[in-house]
């Protein structure tokens, strides 16, 4: 274990969770009772205490500060969206443990990205990569309802969560990327002319106006926000550095523009699965709370990555 990774990845992870907490600390009297806000902020830190084995075991899939950056995307949702305390607390656990598979997955983690990378290299190596990018997706989903479960098993002993609550979480994370699945699946198809026996829409979510529903619909949106954040641009970036370069302001820029392509193209697999109703400007996002924030995340970015941009130039300009 490269310990001074690890110490890297959990001052970020620390700051998200500590944003999150401080969240719903100001939501007292005007969304939850002071109990239950409370409640929530002690539960938040021990679980992600718990968890924290399973989450240094699989940070090479995923780092420690993703998360707890999911959880702190999942309280704005849930927060802006106003559900019942309930389903509010299941889902920002939810956050907290959905990638907790991660820890026990044996299979090692393939993104879109190299998936096209592989096709443009060969047809058999596209084909091979993609079938490994979608046993990888559906092994940390199979692996982690269990290990969320012994998480979550001393709030259940102390009557802060239900059976059929840590049933509904583990049900969630089983299917919370098939999405992704259902991304890689298409270009595997597109690429080979053959469906591999899948139709479209086999592995989009299934959302509607029930608990579960709601409750994979904000995972989804929260998870995804991920890939805009400053967090999670720069990990993307540095994924395809060598040794200690650091990622420039283009390279930031563009990222964040792929990254925001792939929530429009993730719209256009349910429309082409005639499942386009509810999501808003062909996007991903059905809430108005998720859709602001990837608004946001994106505006954020352009500014945050063209003014540094700007400044470099300028350095470089007054060196010339």
């Amino acid at each position: 274990m490269n310990v001074v990774k690890v110490c890297e990845e959990m001052r970020p992870a620390i700051e998200n969770l500590r944003s999150a907490g401080e969240r719903i600390e100001t939501t007292q009297s005007t969304i939850y009772s002071t109990e239950e806000v409370r409640e929530i902020t002690d539960i938040l830190p021990s679980v992600f205490w718990a968890a924290l084995p399973h989450f240094v075991e699989g940070r090479e899939q995923n780092p420690i500060y993703h998360n707890t950056q999911v959880l702190d995307n999942m309280v704005r949702i849930g927060l802006g969206e106003h559900p019942p305390y309930r389903e509010f607390k299941n889902a920002v656990l939810l956050a907290l443990v959905h990638d907790i598979g991660n820890a026990v997955s044996r299979r090692p983690k393939f993104k879109t990205d190299e998936v096209v990378a592989a096709f443009q290299r060969g047809t058999q190596e596209g084909i091979d990569t993609a079938l490994k990018a979608v046993a990888f997706r559906l092994e940390h989903m199979d692996n982690g309802p269990e290990l969320a479960r012994d998480v979550l098993s001393s709030l259940v002993r102390q009557g802060k969560l239900r059976d059929d609550d840590v049933h509904l979480i583990g049900r969630a994370i089983t299917v919370h990327d098939y999405p992704s699945v259902e991304t890689v699946l298409k270009g595997l198809a597109d690429k080979t002319q053959t469906s591999f026996g899948y139709v479209p829409g086999d592995f989009l979510l299934a959302f509607d106006n029930s608990p579960f529903g709601r409750l994979i619909m904000w995972l989804r949106e929260a998870d995804r926000l991920f890939m805009l954040s400053e967090q999670g641009v720069i990990k993307d970036v540095r994924d395809g550095l060598d040794g200690d370069d650091e990622p420039t302001a283009e390279a930031l820029l563009a990222k964040l523009q792929s990254n925001a392509n792939k929530h429009a193209e993730e719209f256009d697999l349910y429309k082409l699965a005639g499942r386009a109703d509810g999501f808003r400007e062909e996007t991903l996002y059905r809430t108005q709370t998720g859709h602001g924030l990837f608004a946001k995340f994106l505006a954020d970015g352009r500014a945050r990555w063209a003014q540094v941009g700007s400044e470099i130039k300028t350095i470089d300009s007054d060196v010339e």
